[in-house]
């Protein structure tokens, strides 16, 4: 097992181990640690493995043999406190264990065997959280108060049916990302409200510090005691903190943020982010130059100075020095912290970029040794610094100046990263020969690599956790205010107790402002998000109650809501307008008018813009499409465009959208339903663009109906054709679908694997056919909308199922996240445990073709992201088609040439260490044959044929080439559509824009 360096990868959480320590590695979502695991003992007489559970008193005294000479017990369930009685938890049992007491303490003096047991000891204290989530988790639902109501409403008529979703992993857990995530958005705050930050600090731990020395035995590293590290680097950043916001060393300081890292150099740092008062703005040269320097000191003059800079902040050596350094990109071969820098005379302050710090070319080098050889360090190769703080900490401090606006969203990023990570390798490599290779000179190339992607876990986080220390710090608290529609605010209930909610105080802190405002008039002079700097919102009673003491800077942030919630988003919009309201309806009332939606209040108010591209649109499609097309252009206008007013446009043209022999109460419910099967494909509703509701009364000449209705009906004789021309493997794969059918108490998982033109798609939609006709609900899905034309009535999985498209930053395309999701909520839906809730389920595919698409992923993210990683795949029964239908006797040799790219197979040694595949001159052309052969000589737009025809390319710069040279060929008027340039509404990016306007 080997951690590897990859460039694609965030190199801040997947770099290397600098520094020699013991260490967990694990995989799990989200970084979070697996519940199960194997802690087996054997039995002296039998030699059989016995399972030992992680909670068992036995587990630490049979694995830590001598931290437990005399046997003892580690932790259980059910430890009582003397006095309270309550169970001693996990983490407060560790802790005691680990605290120092008299001289010796047999935990913490066995060197790496400590290091290992603390990472076990923390490993057990999130075990007890996360098997407590996991217990509880299913029991735990969430709705809208409105939906619970309905609900109850309607019980009798609905006994079997379950309301609610199951919560998932709470932002409370510490690390995760949706705690990093709502972390970083409360620093945001910051941003937002007293503008960047000024100063940028990181500071690392320094294992000679004269307190930690002081602590540990002669003979004992400071690896050795993450405990004694831990506590003073602790204590360090409180002092840190005092002298930058109480003693001022650097002016008054206003606010602060901080996050620590460990990034597996063995000992803890930190990133800290400051912001000045305005009198004491770094705002020239000279202000930069009295807080930082990025020269080395004279060490005549200053030798302790001289030798703490020599230390600590001088970097690498990388470069021509040493190009294989932490630091060095290898691809580019240069330094990716953009080292050596360059020589100034004077610092270059720009306040819209990154200043250049003073670094004159004098004589002052430093000369330390590397790898056996002299290397020479000059001011290029400082790392800027504030003197005062170097000389106090005596270890790396960095300090840098923010400038920019630019850089503040890539600093929070960086310290809101996230967990530790690494990059595994597990190989066994080998070379064979082919034995059914003729070719004598021809041999298979067969590596198996296993890249793993993990989290990685080293004993000063284990027990930075496991003293309770704070991950993050900010200046300020924060109060988050919840932005929900009436009677839609999410409530919280047991599984079987909904009865009892409704009698409970469901207030928010939205609903709780409304009764404030009703009952105190002193604070109807006040914004919404005013409210938490003048009144407390107190969590039991849902109360707010005026504030009598600030001993805590308050800031307010409310939830950010995405913009395709249309209502939702205009009651945020105008909750940032209006005071003193004392309910929904007053939020929409302005000069004593109250409007009957949030949209027309935020009109009235002139806080948005109108649809006048959309209106042109329109207008320009009602003269040349037809009443279906004309749906389908207003529905994808509504889904991917976001117009203002949706129903305003809807009544404007909403004639032109049905036939003329329809009366408007008839086309007007025609339209409407065209309208809303299209957005419901793509996961949407009427209501959520404030469209008229379907009326179940009018009935309409189904005649009139323009190919929009799936026809769910297939003859029987089509049925039994299909079936006749399947192939002997096809027909063994279908007979076994058809017995799944019969059989509902397995797993019924099917994988057809098969290269491209082996008959996969016809086959599966012989199976469609056969369902529909006999009356079986199908639901075919694809992960792109080329395949999933390919089936029929196909749409994309991500629509069927409504899954989020990205699941992280860098993921375009996750499978195995979104397969779990799948298979979770159809065992909730169906109230079954078998996979994917006992659903038949059948996936086809070519592992010999585009693999998942991770974008600038390495060959690990790609693997990573195969189906075949998910922990259901073992569930699939695989069967396999071999036989090219597509070509013909004549292309037997293309075939085996596609098998053979496919399976990555070389034909030489060459493609195998160059990673090229050779492609024979026959199946090389240019552009003009390709666009000839495919269209013709000349190309006529009333030939309906030219409609059917694409040619497909691997980059978007050659479908420019090509696309500019087929219109070359097309006679007729050339015409120009001009776009609008905005902010993009992309829900992962709505709070990195001020809403404040």
């Amino acid at each position: 097992m080997i951690l590897t360096r990859n460039s694609v990868v965030d190199e801040n959480r997947y770099n290397l181990p600098a520094c020699n320590e013991v260490a967990v590695v694990f995989v799990g979502n989200d970084g979070v640690l697996p519940i199960d695991r194997d802690v087996c003992i054997f039995s002296r007489p039998q030699k059989k493995p016995t399972k030992l559970p992680i909670i068992s008193k036995h587990t630490d005294p049979m694995t830590y043999p001598l931290i437990f000479p005399c046997g003892g017990q580690g932790w259980c369930p059910n430890i009582k406190l003397c006095k309270s009685g309550d169970n001693l938890s996990t983490c407060d049992f560790y802790k005691y264990r680990f605290a120092i007491r008299g001289k010796f303490n047999q935990y913490l003096q066995l060197g790496r065997i400590t290091q290992q047991f603390v990472i076990d000891a923390w490993i057990k204290v999130e075990h007890s959280k996360l098997y407590f989530i996991r217990k509880n988790q299913p029991k735990l639902r969430t709705d809208m108060y409105r939906g619970l109501i309905d609900y109850l409403t309607n019980k009798l008529e609905r006994e079997n049916t379950k309301i609610g979703k199951m919560v998932i992993l709470p932002s409370s857990y510490t690390g995760s990302p949706r705690a990093c995530r709502e972390n970083y958005l409360d620093s945001m705050i910051l941003v937002q409200v007293k503008g960047k930050p000024d100063l940028f600090v990181t500071i690392t731990c320094n294992p000679l510090w004269k307190e930690i020395i002081d602590n540990i035995s002669n003979h004992e590293l400071a690896a050795d005691r993450p405990d004694v590290v831990v506590r003073v680097f602790h204590e360090k950043m409180k002092m840190l903190r005092s002298y930058l916001t109480k003693l001022h060393i650097f002016g008054k300081a206003v606010a602060f943020t901080y996050v620590i890292e460990f990034q597996k150099r063995g000992l803890l740092h930190a990133h800290l982010l400051l912001w000045l008062s305005s009198e004491s703005k770094i705002r020239n040269a000279d202000d930069v130059d009295k807080i930082i320097s990025a020269e080395i000191p004279d060490e005549n003059v200053y030798p302790r100075f001289y030798e703490i800079v020599k230390k600590f902040m001088i970097h690498g050596p990388c470069g021509y020095q040493n190009a294989t350094a932490p630091c060095m990109d290898v691809e580019k071969n240069r330094c990716t912290k953009n080292f050596l820098k360059k020589y100034n005379d004077t610092t270059v302050f720009n306040a819209n970029g990154y200043p250049l710090y003073r670094r004159r070319q004098d004589n002052t080098k430093i000369i330390f040794k590397h790898k056996g050889s002299n290397r020479i360090a000059d001011n290029r190769y400082v790392v800027p610094y504030n003197p005062y703080l170097l000389l106090k900490y005596n270890c790396h401090i960095n300090v840098e100046v923010c400038t920019t606006v630019l850089c503040i969203k890539y600093l929070f990023k960086y310290c809101y990263k996230g967990h530790d990570c690494a990059m595994v390798k597990v190989s066994n490599n080998a070379i064979s020969e082919d034995k059914d290779n003729t070719d004598e000179d021809q041999k298979d190339y067969n590596e198996i690599d296993q890249y793993i992607n993990t989290r990685y876990l080293c004993p000063p986080e284990a027990i930075y956790r496991i003293n309770k220390y704070k991950l993050h710090h900010i200046s300020h608290a924060i109060v988050r205010l919840a932005v929900h529609k009436e009677n839609e605010q999410n409530v919280y209930y047991k599984k079987n107790e909904e009865d009892a909610v409704l009698t409970k105080n469901v207030n928010t802190t939205l609903t709780a402002w409304f009764a404030l405002n009703a009952k105190d008039t002193e604070a109807n002079k006040y914004f919404y998000h005013d409210i938490p700097y003048h009144y407390v919102f107190n969590d039991k009673q849902k109360m707010w109650t005026v504030r009598k003491k600030m001993t805590k800077p308050v800031l307010s942030r409310m939830y950010q809501v995405n913009p395709k919630e249309k209502e939702k988003y205009y009651l945020r919009l105008l909750l940032l307008h209006v005071r003193g309201a004392k309910s929904f309806n007053d939020v929409k009332t302005h000069q004593n008018v109250t409007y009957e939606t949030y949209f027309e209040a935020v009109r009235s108010r002139n806080l948005i813009k109108i649809d006048t591209e959309w209106d042109l649109c329109l207008s320009e499609a009602v003269k040349v499409k037809f009443p279906y097309a004309l749906c389908e252009l207003f529905a994808n206008i509504c889904i991917y465009h976001n117009p203002i007013n949706v129903l305003e446009l809807f009544n404007k043209y909403k004639t032109d959208f049905y036939h003329p022999s329809m009366c408007d109460e008839i086309g007007t419910q025609w339209a409407s339903r065209q309208i809303e099967n299209i957005l419901s494909i793509n996961g949407h509703t009427l209501s959520q663009f404030d469209l008229p509701d379907l009326q179940s009364n009018v009935e309409y000449n189904s005649a009139c109906i323009e190919h929009n209705v799936i026809d769910n009906t297939v003859e029987g004789a089509s049925v039994e054709s299909r079936i006749s021309m399947l192939t002997v493997n096809q027909k063994i794969i279908f007979e076994e679908i058809s017995k799944y059918m019969e059989d509902p108490n397995r797993d019924r998982c099917i994988f057809i694997d098969g290269p491209g033109g082996s008959g996969k798609s016809f086959l599966i939609n012989c199976v469609i056919d056969y369902l529909l006709k006999t009356a079986v609900s199908v639901l075919p899905v694809a992960w792109t909308g080329i395949a999933s034309n390919l089936l029929r009535h196909g749409r994309t999985s991500h629509i069927a199922s409504k899954l989020p498209l990205d699941i992280n930053e860098n993921t375009v395309c996750n499978v195995t996240p979104n397969s779990k999701y799948v298979d979770g909520l159809m065992k909730d839906i169906n109230n079954n445990d078998k996979t994917f809730g006992g659903k038949i389920i059948i996936v086809s595919g070519d592992f010999r073709q585009t693999l998942p698409i991770v974008r600038h992923g390495s060959r690990t993210q790609v693997i990573e992201n195969c189906i075949k990683k998910s922990h259901l795949w073992e569930k699939f029964k695989s069967f396999s088609l071999f036989e090219n239908k597509r070509l013909t006797s004549n292309d037997e040799n293309f075939k085996k040439w596609l098998l053979r790219v496919g399976e990555g197979k070389r034909s030489n040694q060459y493609e195998f260490e160059n990673e090229f595949i050779y492609i024979p001159d026959d199946l090389i052309c240019e552009s003009e044959e390709i666009i000839t052969e495919i269209y013709g000589c000349e190309i006529r737009t009333d030939d309906e044929s030219t409609h059917n025809k694409v040619i497909l390319a691997p980059t978007n710069a050659k479908v420019m080439e090509l696309n500019t040279k087929i219109l070359s060929k097309i006679e007729g008027e050339i015409r120009e559509y001009v776009s609008t340039d905005s902010v993009v509404n992309d829900p992962g990016d709505n709070d990195q824009f001020r809403l404040k306007f």
